[in-house]
């Protein structure tokens, strides 16, 4: 796991505004995701842009990833968070969707997938682990990749 830390831009810029550590940083994550890396983390304080950052992210992903950019709800339940995912990934996996289960139909389109989650801090830390563990269990052949957005709590 990568961590990358968000500076606190100027509030009132332009929506088109790309500072060039956070190009330089979502070029990190375009190798990261590239050569197999499953799960990066941006952490920055609240109102420190990385909402404006994922949707930049998500924008200037390398194109052979698909993007999708979802945000964790309060309060946090796995079935939410996985309903999200399904839908970001437009895949149906049923009423007993895991997390192994959606990975699992991602790598088999073979088609590199990039999901990145703003709030991240509301996701428990038991889901955050088991996330962890089902990606691992893939290695060198995974297609699934998330970027967490959180702030330091």
């Amino acid at each position: 796991m990568h961590t990358i830390s968000v500076e606190n831009p100027a509030k009132h810029e332009k929506k088109s505004f790309k500072p060039s550590n956070w190009m330089i940083s979502i070029k990190f994550i375009n190798q990261l995701a590239l050569f197999n890396n499953v799960m990066m983390v941006v952490f920055g304080e609240q109102g420190s842009g990385k909402t404006t950052f994922g949707e930049l992210l998500c924008s200037e992903v390398h194109p052979t990833i698909q993007s999708f950019k979802l945000e964790a709800s309060t309060p946090f339940t796995e079935e939410a968070l996985m309903a999200k995912l399904e839908e970001a990934c437009q895949l149906t996996i049923g009423s007993t969707a895991t997390f192994n289960a959606l990975i699992g139909k991602v790598n088999l389109q073979k088609k590199r997938t990039l999901i990145v989650i703003d709030n991240a801090h509301t996701i428990e830390n038991e889901f955050l682990k088991k996330m962890l563990i089902e990606l691992s269990n893939y290695e060198n052949n995974n297609f699934f990749h998330i970027c967490l957005l959180s702030d330091y709590s």
